[in-house]
């Protein structure tokens, strides 16, 4: 399954911070964009792990799409200085062991 997700990052000082508005409570931060971006993905999947563990539903909407041909995400609430990037993580949800 692909997801599509959009993630905002931020400079913070010398580092960049990056959050992902659908999934709450998920924050990374990098000394690059990339690494940050990455730490993201990273973390994406073990919150899309944790859903499914709980047998809790994805967060669809505007900001996290499974892909089906190429829509467009997009989102009111985006900080004027913000790098806005769209996330596409593989995830295997029958992978996940309980």
């Amino acid at each position: 399954m692909k997801v599509k997700i959009l993630a905002i990052v931020e400079r913070d000082g010398d580092r960049f911070h990056a959050y992902c508005p659908a999934f709450d409570g998920l924050h990374m931060d990098g000394s690059t964009e990339e690494e940050a971006l990455q730490r993201t993905i990273d973390g994406l999947k073990w919150y899309l792990d944790s859903l499914q563990r709980h047998d809790d539903p994805l967060p669809i909407g505007p900001d996290c799409v499974i892909v089906d041909d190429q829509p467009r995400i997009q989102s009111p609430e985006i900080p004027p200085d913000a790098l806005v990037r769209s996330l596409e993580v593989q995830w295997a949800p029958s992978a996940v062991q309980p």
